[in-house]
């Protein structure tokens, strides 16, 4: 109630504002919006008395809200008072009531009532119609009304005996029919005459299609229904014998339930703490005690002379900047300046004009070239093809003459050689130990997943023990999951239903329904119910303010998951996902916590959607903008504490890999003649259609000067598609199959690009990792540079130099499975995952450097070895954008043309690939959003839903919405954590011991409720412990002791920094050991400590 009022009065006073600001149709449609907002609110109040609905009415009056809209609101209002006046049992929704059911049929139903058909399908239309609008439990007096209205239809009367057998076989099927029927958000006590005044919600659901008859068509008079009888004692039926329908006993009308399945619920907990700015202090005494006592320690930190610590020598060590690497004159890390003379890097983003005659001209010409260039390389084909009969018709039939030999020689007797097989040796029976160890590895690699009666049964050992409630049945583990998950909003339900149609094995179509998340619902439970998700998304609202000309910019990312046997021919299991954030929350954005799982749908049904995945997207964007709670066109949140805002959002950005973009928007992708989206001119370089270019406009996707692409606007897609929509037409298959060949395009009336509620080439972002990482150019790099390594050193010195470096604790556990990417011996086999070559490139790195600092690289190897360092430059920018940190575009598109040069002169045009093209898009769509989005966050959030889809062996209509509900229990457990949004964090935090008080006390001046630990997470996925190596800002590298937090106080670490020596050599030293912000370290480093107490630490 009150946030009701709240709504109108920030309504009031945000169009008051703004008045000025919004042309009169859009103040018009603001309010609209929100006055269909309010509506649906005042349907959902639970309670409304006589004194609040006059508060309601009273309170729109003076508003910019126009009389027509204060009456619907009036409207609104009554019809709610009047359902909530009726007895209400204590949790027992009450029967709902209906005056006259004839206005609900619509035009189908009143044809299907008066037809030939049988009883049963008449009753199960009035049933179908009850549960489309709601009516679950309708009252006798309802269900008289109900019946006479299909009497009244066409439904035969009969005697009183066959109309109770009617009113029971009515009342059976809406029992069990309503079992699977839609659960709408609003329970309806009493209907208005008129439909049309039902909530929202309801009534577009039910009359989306159709709309209901005018009442006067079907109306009956309301004194036939009191002669239904619809019970037993009715005096009309009483002592009867029978009064079953004829036909209705041999109907098996039983209601075949399935079991919705029950999944595992577990707590996850993540704990954070807050950071802030750098607070530098001079090196500290008496804390040596606290540095980590190691193998790999050197002899100084073991027995510390507290006595003669240099309390100086740190505070000077974290001043001095790291010096740059010496005698690095013959091979040296990339500059990344444009040199001098040369005309700038052309980063420009094509503007999207309104359509013209002149974009289809383009459209059509910038085809055409394609399809001229083909049709040459046909002809010479063609052509080669007739030369070669012809010079075979001329020679002698060597083959004929050899038969004819063959025949005339007699037949020598093939010696038959017997093989022996060598019998095999007995195997060996495991022993029992061994069969013990493969069960305990076993169950040890499952720890973070155990299935419900696994979960059911260590809940029963746990309750007997007196650990937990008695409840702990799988039921009772699906009632807590649901009871977090399938909460009700004053935006409606958080799971709401997707329906799409899809194909059978006949190539009919039906409807199939999707769980979705809908948006505005999981904002308002968030910021109702979540305290830690409250402060964090008001905080980013203060930063960056929501407005209609400023509204916040939604991203999204999609991908398939393959649960299972990954290379199990059919794997029913395979599903998309779809993510989803918001750019605003800045660097956080890279957290897997702050993408929201949306949609999921198994590879199945999507393939049988007419558009697929095209057309998947685009209704899941259009259930995103359906009103009222639009975001686009404002939705108020209520932020608690009796704020509000009037919120604003729109897709801005969708990421994701190259395959996936092909389906989205259907193009040809990478293995089209056109495998970019955003070029019209760049053909594959296997068609070499740039050779039968007579125009001279066609480059091959090894072309690096971007000032040769002819890139193509939103605009120019749609144009294309549009071609393409009038070329099917008239075009027959063979051409119109050529046409989108040329165009790059595949014709899909049905999807996304179709629909132009996105505009391609603005919103669609290429994801970097895929495009380097993931069968990308860092693999093929270094396919291409390992030749050239072995020519002068072994494989075994690049093994044995990058198993020598230790490996933070965050990341030892990766460590033998990096290290085992690199025991192929052969030079151009080498394969790795994106994690694993995020922690590889930066060690074959350090070798190169290493070998060409000692001059053991030859002349004909230095090309190579530059190439790679130059893409590993473009890796660290890439990296640096990855962790929040701005990179100039500029910067980028010079890192990138430098290594796209090199990478040509080296290896050449032919060992260029589609992603070698894809990369040079980058710096345009880093010059538009300002940062550039990679999926290693989603990666992650991957391995949650296989976790879950692996325990699902059966695979049942219910599969999508169990995966989603349970996704969304943990994520809703893990948000009411203390701190779950907070960064950098203590894990597992302790008391402070006494000595650590003091000192903490005599350096932040107060140690109240401090706290300590070995390990903090001081980004999130990225933890550092004691004994850690860490790069600090400004280039500081320093060993981690200890992590403290005063209380109100940001968290420090206790680090001992290092002397920066020169060519990553670094002095070890404890004798200063300083208290740094957590929040300054960037991160957890590889080493190699040396004899001399020295140490080579990889950049």
């Amino acid at each position: 109630m009150d946030a009701l009022l709240n709504h109108i009065k920030c309504t009031a006073e945000f169009l008051k504002v703004n008045v000025s600001n919004f042309t009169e149709e859009t103040r018009r449609e603001i309010t609209k919006g929100q006055l269909q907002q309010l509506i649906q609110k005042v349907a959902g109040l639970q309670e409304l008395t006589p004194e609040g609905a006059t508060s309601l009415t009273k309170a729109m009056q003076g508003t910019f809200f126009t009389d027509q809209d204060r009456e619907a609101w009036a409207t609104a209002v009554s019809n709610r008072l009047i359902g909530c006046t009726t007895a209400m049992s204590k949790g027992r929704r009450p029967n709902q009531k209906v005056e006259d059911f004839s206005s609900y049929l619509t035009p189908t139903d009143v044809a299907v009532l008066a037809g030939e058909g049988n009883l049963y399908t008449k009753l199960e239309t009035l049933v179908s119609r009850c549960l489309a609008v709601g009516m679950t439990i309708p009252s006798e007096t309802s269900i008289r009304q109900i019946l006479a209205a299909g009497i009244a239809a066409g439904i035969n009367q009969g005697e009183s005996k066959d109309q109770l057998a009617m009113v029971q076989e009515f009342k059976r099927l809406l029992k069990n029919k309503a079992k699977n029927s839609t659960n709408y958000n609003i329970h309806v006590a009493i209907y208005p005459s008129d439909p049309k005044t039902l909530p929202g919600e309801i009534y577009e659901a039910a009359y989306g299609k159709e709309k209901p008859v005018e009442s006067a068509e079907v109306r009956l008079p309301t004194a036939n229904s009191a002669l239904i009888p619809v019970r037993r004692s009715n005096k009309m039926v009483r002592d009867t014998p029978g009064f079953a329908v004829a036909g209705m006993q041999n109907n098996n009308m039983g209601m075949n339930m399935a079991m919705g399945t029950m999944l595992q619920m577990l707590n996850q907990c993540m704990a954070g703490a807050n950071g802030g700015c750098m607070n530098n202090s001079g090196g500290l005494q008496n804390l040596q005690i606290f540095a980590p006592k190691t193998k790999q320690a050197s002899p100084l930190s073991m027995s510390p002379d507290c006595g003669s610590v240099q309390q100086g020598v740190a505070s000077e060590a974290m001043k001095q900047p790291a010096a740059p690497a010496a005698g690095q004159s013959a091979l040296v890390l990339p500059a990344t300046m444009q040199a001098a003379g040369q005309a700038p890097f052309n980063t420009d983003i094509p503007e999207d004009p309104k359509m013209t005659n002149e974009d289809t001209v383009n459209a059509e010409t910038a085809a055409g070239v394609i399809a001229d260039a083909l049709d040459k390389k046909k002809n010479a084909r063609e052509d080669a093809k007739q030369d070669c009969k012809a010079k075979a018709k001329s020679k002698p039939k060597s083959k004929a003459l050899a038969k004819a030999k063959a025949k005339a020689q007699p037949k020598a007797k093939a010696s038959v050689k017997k093989v022996t097989k060598a019998k095999s040796a007995p195997k060996a029976k495991a022993s029992p130990s061994s069969k013990k160890i493969k069960a305990a590895r076993s169950v040890a690699t499952r720890k973070s997943y155990v299935s419900l009666n696994g979960l059911e049964t260590l809940l029963a050992e746990l309750r007997d023990i007196g650990h937990i409630p008695e409840t702990s049945s799988r039921r009772t583990i699906k009632r807590a999951r649901d009871s977090e998950t399938r909460g009700e909003t004053s935006m409606g339900a958080i799971f709401q239903s997707l329906t799409v149609n899809i194909q059978d094995k006949e190539g009919r179509l039906k409807e199939h329904v999707l769980p979705m998340v809908y948006l505005p619902a999981l904002l308002a439970h968030c910021l109702a119910s979540l305290q830690g998700f409250r402060d964090f998304f008001v905080g980013k609202l203060l930063e960056t303010p929501s407005s209609l000309h400023a509204p916040w910019r939604i991203l999204l990312y999609g991908d398939e998951i393959t649960p299972g046997n990954a290379l199990k021919p059919v794997n029913s299991r395979k599903l998309h996902a779809i993510y989803l954030s918001f750019a605003e929350f800045g660097d956080k954005v890279h957290a897997e916590q702050y993408w929201f799982t949306i949609l999921v749908a198994r590879s199945d049904i999507v393939n049988k959607i007419p558009g697929g995945l095209s057309e998947l997207f685009k209704l899941m964007l259009q259930a995103m903008q359906k009103p009222p709670f639009d975001l686009s066109q404002g939705c108020m949140l209520d932020l608690g504490q009796g704020q509000h805002h009037m919120f604003f959002a729109e897709t801005s950005v969708l990421v994701a890999d190259e395959s996936c973009l092909k389906y989205v928007w259907d193009v040809k992708g990478a293995s089209g003649s056109v495998p970019c989206m955003f070029c019209a001119n760049v053909v594959a370089h296997n068609t070499r259609l740039d050779t039968w270019d007579a125009s001279g406009t066609l480059v091959t996707i090894s072309e690096w000067d971007r000032r040769k692409f002819q890139l193509r606007s939103s605009n120019a897609l749609w144009d294309a598609h549009d071609l393409l929509d009038r070329r099917s037409l008239t075009l027959n298959k063979g051409e119109f199959a050529k046409l989108q060949q040329s165009m790059g395009l595949n014709h899909c009336p049905t999807g996304l690009l179709a629909s132009r509620i996105l505009p391609a080439c603005k919103v669609t972002m290429f994801d970097w990792m895929h495009i380097f990482l993931v069968s990308g150019l860092m693999q093929l790099q270094v396919n291409l540079t390992m030749p050239y390594l072995y020519s002068d050193c072994t494989h075994a010195d690049i093994v044995n130099f990058l198993a020598s470096f230790a490996w933070p604790h965050g990341l030892r556990a990766q460590r033998k499975e990096v290290l085992e990417t690199m025991e192929k011996k052969i030079a151009s086999d080498f394969k790795c995952s994106a994690s694993q070559g995020l922690s590889l490139y930066p060690l074959l790195r350090l070798f190169i450097l290493c070998k060409a600092q000692n001059g053991e690289l030859s002349a004909a190897t230095m090309p190579a070895a530059r190439c790679f360092l130059d893409l590993c430059r473009v890796l660290d920018l890439l990296h640096e954008c990855n962790k929040g940190r701005a990179i100039r575009h500029d910067e980028l598109a010079t890192a990138l043309e430098k290594h796209a040069k090199s990478f040509l002169a080296v290896h050449g045009a032919e060992a260029c690939i589609p992603k070698f093209h894809f990369a040079l898009h980058l710096p345009w769509m880093l010059q538009q959003h300002k940062v550039l989005y990679s999926c290693f966050c989603h990666e992650r959030k991957h391995r949650e839903i296989k976790m879950i889809a692996n325990n699902i062996h059966k695979v049942t209509p219910t599969f999508e919405r169990t995966i989603l509900e349970d996704v969304w229990g943990r994520a809703f457990l893990g948000m009411k954590e203390p701190h779950a949004f907070e960064f950098p964090c203590l894990n597992g935090p302790k008391p402070a011991g006494t000595q650590l008080l003091a000192e903490i006390t005599r350096v932040f001046g107060s140690a109240e409720g401090a706290q300590a630990s070995t390990v903090c997470r001081f980004e999130p996925g990225q933890t550092c412990e004691r004994g850690d190596i860490v790069l600090c800002s400004g280039g500081h590298v320093a060993e981690v002791w200890l992590h403290v937090q005063p209380k109100g106080k940001q968290l420090h670490s206790l680090v001992a920094p290092w002397i920066a020596l020169g060519q990553n050599r670094f002095q070890v030293s404890i004798d200063a050991p300083v208290f740094v912000p957590c929040a300054s370290i960037q991160k957890a480093c590889l080493h190699r400590r040396h004899a001399d107490n020295t140490a080579l630490v990889v950049p």
